[in-house]
């Protein structure tokens, strides 16, 4: 009988003290990745920022000199932005998600966003974006001036 209480004693001391049963909570912020997406050139740089700058700074110069060569003929002046959401999935794919623009911009430049999906077809093999360790879908917002010239 005196086995049985220690044994119980003993056993109830393990669960109530047993740390498996504690949890912490662990937040993750799925708003923010851990590394940007690599453009190509861009991977060789040490720091996450200055990674970041070489991806945006890569990106918009790619889809500015892809529209820089396009005819865009239109019978008013357009000095406007418009924000590209532009997307890189898992494996490192570029695609256009989303634009932002001016019913002006849509009714003037209605090949706009066409052109825009070409130019981002059109961008190299990227490293994706990764988050503890794995590679995830990212979203950025790119802005784009068009200016009359």
């Amino acid at each position: 009988m005196l086995k049985r209480v220690l044994l119980i004693i003993f056993l109830s001391s393990l669960f109530f003290s047993c740390q498996w049963f504690q949890s912490e909570k662990v937040i993750i912020d799925f708003n923010e990745v851990d590394e940007y997406p690599f453009y190509p050139g861009c991977d060789s740089l040490a720091l996450s920022t200055y990674k970041k700058n070489c991806f945006e700074e890569a990106v918009v110069s790619h889809l500015s000199s892809y529209l820089e060569k396009q005819e865009f003929k239109t019978d008013m002046a357009i000095n406007d932005a418009i924000i590209v959401h532009l997307e890189i999935d898992k494996k490192g794919q570029a695609s256009l998600y989303e634009i932002e623009t001016s019913p002006v911009i849509l009714e003037h430049l209605p090949q706009l966003d066409s052109l825009l999906k070409i130019a981002i077809h059109d961008l190299p093999q990227m490293k994706p974006a990764q988050k503890k360790g794995l590679s995830v879908n990212s979203r950025y917002l790119i802005p784009i001036y068009l200016l009359e010239k």
